[in-house]
């Protein structure tokens, strides 16, 4: 292995938790809360998500003082929810900001999901717990 190579840690600045899905995030560039939505999903539909994500928090190491992945010209786009185009919390318009769509489209796909399958009212919850403001 080289000594610039990158090694995956747990974050420091961006934890909730353990640091797991900020250290994910920062190690791959996106946003650690895309990570902790999709590891939420992981939790809810597959069922190993949440032993995964322990077992990740005691195997991976902090992230040592004075290391960093930011890149000085490389900034990460955030998800958040929205206050300019919100109609309940801001989760859809946040969603809609971050993928540059139209939220009409994300509210008419997130209410077929609750038509169709019943889990977008529990999604859309969890989405307005782990998004910050």
């Amino acid at each position: 292995m080289s000594a610039n190579s990158k090694k995956l840690y747990k974050s420091r600045s961006n934890r909730i938790f353990m640091g797991v899905c900020g250290g994910i995030g920062e190690y791959l560039g996106v946003d650690p809360t895309v990570v902790r939505l999709l590891w939420a999903v992981l939790i809810c539909c597959a069922g190993t998500g949440l032993l995964a994500y322990i077992v990740m928090g005691l195997i991976m190491s902090e992230m040592p003082d004075g290391t960093s992945y930011i890149e000085t010209e490389h900034t990460v786009k955030r998800l958040r929810k929205s206050f300019e185009d919100r109609r309940l919390l801001g989760v859809c318009g946040g969603i809609a900001e971050y993928l540059g769509v139209s939220a009409t489209v994300v509210r008419i796909i997130w209410a077929a999901a609750v038509l169709l399958f019943g889990a977008g009212i529990l999604a859309y919850i969890v989405c307005a717990i782990i998004m910050p403001s």
